[in-house]
């Protein structure tokens, strides 16, 4: 008999959009705790796909990075994945997907992704301004870890406030 195996040495927590920093990885053992080293063979091994469950977390989100990898000396190791959607209680399904369906597979412990806070900056706005002129600034919400400008705050819950003086 194999056991499918699943360690992260701590619990879960991380932030939307961003690599979950827990190590997550899989591997198999005999019952008497033997590691089983190669699954499949060198150049055609064993796939697993990590999913939300469904019901878990946010229905917006998702799963991005690699979701699906190969075993490797027996091991998967889950490097750059992330959640989409700030939510609580998501769980983590790990499925053998290759080389056909298989019902070993295993979960992680559920676990929550924190909203990130966003920032504006100015992209463009004029050098002079006339007093009872009117003008033109643009603005962008950026990501505060990778600097760039989001544009999929459609399908977040909240209130975004933008004001102005003149």
């Amino acid at each position: 008999m194999i056991m499918l195996l699943l360690w992260s040495g701590h619990k879960l927590s991380t932030y939307e959009l961003s690599v979950i920093k827990i190590l997550l990885c899989l591997f198999f053992v005999f019952p008497q705790g033997i590691p089983v080293t190669q699954l499949g063979t060198k150049t055609n091994p064993w796939q697993v796909t990590a999913s939300i469950r469904t019901g878990s977390g946010s229905v917006y989100g998702d799963l991005i990075g690699n979701i699906t990898l190969p075993f490797v000396d027996g091991w998967v190791n889950f490097t750059d994945i992330a959640v989409n959607n700030a939510n609580s209680d998501y769980i983590l399904d790990f499925e053998i997907t290759y080389p056909n369906a298989s019902t070993l597979a295993v979960s992680s412990q559920s676990f929550d992704v924190d909203a990130k806070d966003y920032y504006a900056a100015v992209v463009t706005a004029p050098d002079v301004v006339y007093v009872s002129g009117s003008f033109d600034v643009v603005v962008e919400i950026r990501d505060p870890d990778t600097m760039v400008a989001v544009n999929y705050l459609a399908e977040k819950v909240g209130c975004y406030l933008v004001t102005g003086n003149r």
